[in-house]
């Protein structure tokens, strides 16, 4: 802006007179611009982790109802398995007479049935274990 004497450039008559030039309205202007995008940032930003935690919590929720499920289902086998075991008379009266290598013949076509079981024990009405398949002398009681 020429502010010479004599000089016209820079007043308000002037055709080419940039209003919105001004210091305080270019200040105004970079302000207003700056609080809407801290504003557009905040929000985005918001949305950005509500939908990255939605996301998230959905996926844990899925692998925890499969894992539940797998779980269901692998006790529900172990339980049938062992109530059809239950309802085997020769196997009821190895129990009954605490033979244990009858019991254990039972035990073994047991294991032969469910490969994923490491270890099967048959224990009295008090808990104590009186044989297991592998034998493990040192948890009978």
């Amino acid at each position: 802006m020429d502010v010479r004497p004599g000089s016209t450039r820079g007043r308000r008559d002037d055709p080419a007179y940039l209003w919105f030039a001004q210091a305080r309205n270019v200040t105004l202007a970079i302000v207003l611009v700056f609080l809407v995008l801290a504003g557009l940032t905040v929000f985005l930003f918001t949305e950005h982790y509500e939908n990255t935690l939605r996301t998230s919590l959905q996926s844990d929720r899925e692998t925890a109802d499969i894992f539940a499920l797998v779980m269901e289902e692998h006790l529900a086998r172990i339980i049938r398995t062992m109530e059809s075991y239950t309802h085997m008379p020769l196997f009821r009266n190895a129990v009954n007479g605490k033979n244990a290598g009858k019991t254990r013949r039972h035990l073994e076509d047991l294991k032969k049935n469910i490969v994923d079981t490491d270890i099967l024990a048959v224990s009295d009405a008090r808990g104590v274990i009186w044989t297991t398949l592998p034998e493990k002398p040192e948890v009978y009681g």
